[in-house]
């Protein structure tokens, strides 16, 4: 059920992709990070497996490896990504439309050079993780690599009053900070989050109601805005903490590091990890 909520959920955020920004999408920062990672770790630059349809990933790949396989479950954030790359990107792809616990199916064992993905782990529950790793490590060429961006848990608002989330979003946006809104939603995720760990804002409308109802009218559609920005419908996504999230890929990866960039609200929760398949 949540692997089809996820399938409606971008099919409706297709349309808004390309009015995307920080934290969702890669900042600029993010994605020269995700640049000279990839060009360090492209071994022998034969393959590359990205995971869902970020244009700017795939650019990057484009640059460093001969093939790239594009692995997506949504066929409109394929169409509508496909719309904004460069021919020559496009004739070095091959698009797999298949769910990512099934990325052992798109291709051969040990002949991918790298794996790149931005924000995947959060579209899969923590009890599907080591299926999802296990069939990377499978596909990638002995010591390959993943990287990707993956937001964890900060704990100072976990620990903060939902009505101290709203006026400091409120505040920030008013500054002029277009990435308040973003900064907002994922704010709620760490103050919402259960101990599975998923999150499913439409569980908690009660409380957040609540909470926007002390605020004044003209203030209140900024966070009404930023919900409906991010959350057309119901879905849950996983949001961990650092501890559990570095256990779990452990068991398959070494964590050979893991970079911050600081050009958007919380980017410190946001780390870009390089991890080296321990096979």
């Amino acid at each position: 059920r949540q692997r089809h909520a996820s399938f409606i959920f971008w099919e409706e955020m297709s349309q808004k992709y390309q009015n995307s920004i920080p934290p969702a999408h890669p900042s600029l920062n993010t994605l020269e990070r995700y640049h000279s990672l990839t060009k360090e770790a492209r071994g022998d630059g034969d393959l590359a497996v990205v995971l869902g349809s970020t244009p700017e990933l795939r650019s990057i790949a484009a640059n460093y490896f001969k093939k790239i396989l594009i692995v997506d479950f949504s066929p409109s954030m394929l169409r509508m990504t496909n719309s904004l790359l460069e021919e020559q990107v496009l004739a070095k792809e091959k698009h797999c439309l298949l769910d990512w616990l099934n990325v052992d199916a798109a291709c051969a064992p040990k002949t991918v050079d790298l794996v790149l993905g931005d924000s995947v782990f959060k579209q899969l529950r923590p009890h599907l993780w080591m299926r999802f790793l296990g069939g990377i490590v499978s596909i990638l060429k002995t010591r390959g690599s993943f990287i990707t961006r993956v937001r964890l848990q900060k704990k100072y608002w976990r620990a903060a009053p939902l009505t101290e989330i709203m006026k400091q979003s409120l505040a920030e946006w008013k500054n002029g900070r277009t990435d308040a809104a973003g900064a907002f939603v994922f704010r709620l995720y760490d103050k919402l989050a259960d101990t599975e760990p998923n999150v499913a804002l439409h569980r908690h409308l009660k409380e957040i109601n609540a909470a926007l109802n002390l605020f004044p009218e003209q203030d209140q559609w900024f966070f009404k805005r930023a919900l409906a920005a991010f959350h057309p419908r119901p879905v849950v996504w996983t949001h961990v903490e650092k501890e559990i999230f570095e256990t779990m890929v452990g068991k398959y990866f070494s964590i050979e590091n893991k970079y911050y960039t600081h050009d958007y609200l919380d980017a410190d929760a946001f780390p870009i990890y390089i991890l080296q398949s321990l096979e």
